[in-house]
């Protein structure tokens, strides 16, 4: 039912249209969830809608507990909330700035005396950085989550461990990311003097009556009795799973129920200033601080502007693998949407409501094709392959990049672009792809929807997003093609296979022909059944959405050490080829095959390297440099 609860703030604001709400807004969303739970991609979900301090709608559906038949209710459930938790770490920041313990452009040494940050760059890092997410931090998606809270340092072991490396100048790219807005939580910390936790239940919780919110983890006893469980869809249907932990609580430990979202929102869309945050600083959270490219989305100090859509929205979401939610607000209009739901396939739903109500309300883009421009407009070099900012360009998990690529291709003639993701594969294999027709200079609307891509061509190039401005994608060459690292792997493990099946023995025969050929079969055969063993592990990686947000590459990292015998017998390969070619060694046919082999394999080591598939500490010692591949 609708909770007509009073939130009520200062009477000069200005109404959202009387569309937004009335009778029908329960209706219609009941439709929505009803439909979304009956197909089965959601288990529960709960939903708060504000509309100028007052909410509309707090309701739950579905099940929180589907094996004890528990129901959602939004007043009482709790959802993990993910990266929406960052909202809290900066209103706290923003709380010690009014008081004058810090300075968003402060140097962050400043106030990290204990927790040693990157030198890589000599200009300094700011808070305004780690709230625009420009820090320049690279991206690592290892050690987010983990199973139970035995396995997690404490915040400050935490930052050092993750520590990550600084591959970009503060300020030149917007990349979004937990690390930044976990140093954030740790200055509050030492500025305090007493836990985040405890502070936010001081300062922000307890002034917003927000009492089934908390950043504990685990959390208390009477609150963990009303926190959703978390469902993974598996062939056999929705099966719960357990309480994962984050590492970088400030940024994503929240659980929170849809009544407290209403009341955070209602706070948030006040622009009266409040013993909460001065009016000042709620600008600071909802308005431009951070414009990447003219027609990109803009950072606020904490939260992502959409700039599609008629109505100004900011906007943060949160995911933990099993949960998902969004937190949209539209400023000019006093009106906020909060919506969660409790399985990983629910990421769907989400979408496809916050989209729903937005073209219900008059907000969205028109879906309609737009004229095409005159072909000269088309400029040829944006075409090609970009990759996303937002990738680990150190270690492992830089491979993780081929999963997040955009293929561009510039059809002039018929007026429009054409643009292939490298995930999932079946875009690739069916040529599936988006048509986007030119609305503006360098920019590009989808013909089926409200997306634009933004093109910057001057240095460095880049491609925008105008619906999330957390990342952006960059000139990239043929390696980031996924395919063609597929097409690779699939023509070297062709001709591993014919070594396995026939060549290990060919090289123990009698006679002078055969001298030396016993060690030349051994090292090739061992060279490539080592490479298949890693190349097994690598394919094996959970890429479930809970099985890799629990464990990323991790099993990953006790194998590394693979492809540096791979590297050893390969070199022994090449020192050693003048014997194949010029003692007599096997026939002329065999003698081919080898050396074909040997040239798979070095390209196969090369493969290794250049992806960093190797332990950290054999590129340090070698002093591989992060641009070399």
């Amino acid at each position: 039912m609708v909770l007509c609860l009073s939130l009520a703030f200062s009477s000069g604001l200005r109404a959202a249209p009387a569309a937004i709400g009335g009778s029908s807004l329960e209706r219609f969303v009941d439709g929505i969830m009803s439909q979304a739970i009956a197909s089965g991609d959601a288990v529960g979900a709960s939903i708060a809608i504000v509309d100028s301090g007052r909410a509309l709608l707090v309701k739950g559906y579905g099940a929180a507990d589907v094996a004890r038949s528990t129901p959602v209710q939004g007043r009482r459930t709790l959802f993990r909330i993910g990266g929406i938790s960052k909202v809290l770490t900066w209103i706290a920041v923003l709380q010690l700035v009014e008081n004058g313990n810090l300075d968003l452009d402060a140097d962050l040494s400043t106030y990290l005396s204990d927790v040693p940050l990157s030198q890589d760059f000599s200009e300094p890092l700011t808070l305004r950085h780690v709230m625009t997410h420009t820090t320049g931090f690279d991206t690592s998606f290892a050690r987010r989550w983990l199973s139970g809270p035995r396995q997690v340092g404490s915040l400050r072991e935490e930052l050092i461990r993750q520590a990550p490396a600084r591959v970009d100048l503060p300020g030149t790219d917007n990349v979004y990311g937990d690390y930044g807005a976990a140093l954030a939580g740790y200055i509050v910390t030492q500025v305090t003097g007493m836990p985040l936790e405890q502070y936010l239940q001081q300062q922000v919780l307890a002034p917003l009556a927000m009492d089934g919110t908390s950043l504990q983890q685990p959390l208390s006893d009477e609150l963990a009795a009303r926190l959703a469980l978390g469902y993974e869809k598996t062939p056999i249907g929705m099966a719960p799973r357990g309480f994962a932990v984050a590492s970088l609580a400030p940024a994503q430990a929240g659980s929170a129920t849809a009544l407290d979202m209403a009341r955070l929102m209602a706070e948030l869309l006040n622009p009266s200033g409040t013993g909460v945050l001065a009016a000042t600083s709620k600008r600071q959270l909802l308005q431009a601080a951070y414009l990447p490219h003219p027609g990109a989305g803009a950072m606020t100090l904490g939260l992502f502007e959409d700039s599609r859509h008629t109505q100004r929205m900011v906007f943060l979401r949160g995911d933990t693998g099993l949960f998902h939610s969004a937190l949209l607000l539209w400023p000019d209009l006093s009106l906020g949407v909060f919506v969660a739901v409790n399985a990983q396939s629910g990421a769907g739903l989400v979408d496809g409501l916050t989209k729903t109500l937005q073209q219900h309300w008059g907000f969205a883009p028109p879906d309609f094709r737009l004229p095409a421009l005159e072909p000269v407009n088309y400029a040829p070099q944006i075409a090609g392959t970009y990759v996303t900012t937002r990738r680990n360009h150190l270690g492992a998990g830089k491979i993780l990049a081929l999963l997040n690529t955009l293929t561009v291709e510039v059809h002039a003639d018929e007026g429009e672009l054409r643009v292939r993701q490298s995930f999932p594969l079946q875009h690739w294999f069916s040529r599936q792809y988006q048509a986007y027709q030119r609305t503006d200079l360098n920019a590009y609307r989808r013909v089926d929807g409200g997306d634009v891509l933004i093109f910057k061509t001057d240095a460095p190039a880049r491609i925008y997003l105008s619906q999330f401005p957390g990342e952006a994608f960059a000139p990239a060459g043929p390696l980031y093609v996924l395919i063609y690292n597929l097409g690779f792997l699939l023509l070297w493990g062709l001709l591993a296979l014919s070594v396995l099946l026939r060549w290990p023995l060919s090289g123990f025969g009698s006679g002078r022909r055969q001298r030396g050929s016993g060690w030349a079969s051994l090292l090739q055969a061992g060279a490539v059944l080592v490479s298949c063993w890693f190349l097994w592990r690598l394919l094996r990686i959970d890429t479930s959405a809970y099985g890799f947000v629990m464990a990323g590459l991790a099993p990953l990292q006790d194998y590394l050490w693979l492809p540096l015998i791979v590297t050893a017998l390969v070199t022994l390969q090449v020192l050693g080829i003048y014997r194949v070619l010029l003692n007599g060694i096997w026939s002329g046919g065999q003698r081919a095959h080898y050396v074909l082999m040997l040239l798979g394999n070095i390209l196969l080591v090369w493969w290794f390297w250049f992806w960093q598939l190797v332990p950290a500490q054999a590129l340090e010692f070698l002093r591989v440099p992060s641009g070399l591949f």
